[in-house]
């Protein structure tokens, strides 16, 4: 069966596969699992050289959508307090299970 012959929630099955490593979807292991899953954002703070103290090479911080902005100056404000200087990367993750 060539993919043009799928029906199409089988192509879409396959797209998000390929992108995500994985055949099955976050919806469809929620409601395979009966668990809602959600969808959070993870900031990575790419660190350089300098400040007060040596900085960690990268720090990472995953929160709630709701939430980014607010933890995203407290890091700004942790980053200005030890001298650091970074590049921050945002992107959406799949968070499994909603706590």
């Amino acid at each position: 069966m060539g993919e043009t012959d799928m029906p199409p929630f089988v192509r879409e099955s396959y797209r998000i596969g390929r992108l995500t490593h994985s055949v099955v979807t976050p919806g469809e292991l929620a409601d395979w699992t009966g668990r809602e899953r959600r969808q959070l954002v993870r900031l990575t703070y790419r660190l350089g050289p300098g400040g007060l103290v040596p900085p960690p090479v990268s720090l990472v911080a995953v929160c709630e959508p709701e939430d980014a902005d607010g933890v995203a100056r407290t890091m700004s404000r942790l980053l200005e307090s030890r001298g650091w200087t970074a590049r921050v990367g945002r992107e959406a993750v799949d968070g499994g299970e909603a706590t």
